[in-house]
């Protein structure tokens, strides 16, 4: 079987943990015996191919208007996907699924169907449809890209519950996958480090995280907040760090490849997801994984995971003084027993086999009718 995967956004040098959700289900795939490559859209010139993974090819198609044009459904962006995907297919031949990420690569897989007949899947993974802020146009180009009768994915019921006021089709629900042989516990924790990983932006709130750990902070004088991701926010939170005195203290370290900031996960003591709105929460899911204790607000997202043994959630609005003492709590009651059991229970759901062989069974019955 040979799927290609068509994401609205990915990695690249400059955006190293951009689309990881879809990149880990790709590697996930190609570890089950699948080829699985990737063709993604962007406006940064790089080499026409690389490797994200073992076995798992990118193709990147320029397109230097994709920032500014998004969503991508105009004749330019769609030219350079197909002048790229022609190239592929000199070297891979034909796919037998398109595999797509998010509603605004919607355009090129209904023109590659169109033209090569290829039949593509979509999965939903956009916090813009999950928080209802996709406007009229992005409407009428979904129903028109999209078609009645085509089947959707989404990672999460919040996602699905948000999409099916916008959309007709079935909706199924099936969720990210991370790789528990790389997020796994550390050896050594340090009980007065914490740890952030998000894109800086307001819905993420981590100046809420900021003020919380800053309170708490003052009863442990040595405690850090380390802060993976970047974004709109930046600025604003380093003014933040700055008017609370505590440079030093909490390190804004942007976007990093994982393996650069993993070991810091993997000796936290807690990790803190403050977003308003989550589709899924990936980021929360890892820290459990490496048996960190979480502290999250109820972003809707996180409702996928069990109410599970070192799981915090505070009600949405929360101020900095409920989440300092939650902050207390999780690493009072830490129990490495408990969390070990919370991490059999995640791996068991959300593992790289498991859902790529979800996913595998899907494609097969979705394929078989066209064989």
């Amino acid at each position: 079987m040979h799927i290609l995967f068509i994401p609205s956004w990915f990695e690249t040098p400059q955006h190293p943990v951009k689309g990881k959700a879809m990149k880990d289900l790709a590697l996930a795939l190609a570890r089950e015996g699948i080829k699985v490559n990737v063709l993604f859209q962007t406006g940064e010139k790089l080499p026409p191919v690389s490797l994200a993974g073992p076995g798992v090819e990118i193709w990147y198609s320029f397109f230097p208007g994709r920032g500014q044009l998004y969503p991508i459904w105009n004749a330019g962006s769609l030219r350079s996907y197909l002048g790229t995907f022609k190239k592929y297919l000199t070297l891979h031949g034909r796919p037998d699924l398109v595999h797509i990420h998010s509603y605004p690569v919607l355009a090129i897989a209904h023109l590659l169907k169109k033209k090569y007949g290829i039949p593509f899947l979509y999965t939903e993974h956009s916090s813009k449809i999950a928080e209802k802020k996709i406007n009229i146009l992005e409407q009428f180009l979904i129903k028109r890209y999209l078609g009645k009768q085509a089947p959707v994915f989404a990672v999460s019921r919040y996602l699905k519950e948000s999409y099916a006021e916008y959309i007709h089709n079935d909706i199924h629900v099936m969720p990210n996958t991370i790789d528990f042989k790389v997020f796994k516990p550390g050896r050594t924790a340090f009980p007065r480090h914490l740890m952030m990983v998000n894109t800086l932006d307001q819905n993420k709130q981590v100046g809420l995280g900021i003020k919380a750990f800053t309170k708490w902070q003052k009863g442990y004088p040595d405690a850090c907040l380390h802060i993976i991701g970047d974004g709109p926010e930046r600025h604003n939170l380093e003014q933040l760090i700055h008017q609370l005195g505590m440079k030093g203290k909490i390190l804004l370290w942007g976007e990093k490849k994982v393996e650069d900031w993993l070991p810091l996960l993997q000796s936290a003591s807690c990790f803190l997801l403050m977003s308003r709105s989550e589709s899924f929460g990936v980021a929360a899911l890892e820290a459990l994984a490496c048996r960190v204790p979480v502290v999250a607000l109820q972003n809707r997202g996180i409702d996928e995971f069990p109410h599970v043994p070192g799981l915090q959630i505070l009600p949405l609005f929360s101020n900095e003084l409920d989440i300092s003492q939650r902050i207390d709590q999780a690493i009072r009651e830490f129990d490495k027993g408990q969390m070990g059991l919370t991490r059999a229970e995640l791996l068991a759901r959300f593992d790289f086999p498991v859902v790529a062989g979800k996913y595998l069974e899907i494609y097969k019955q979705f394929l078989k009718p066209l064989a």
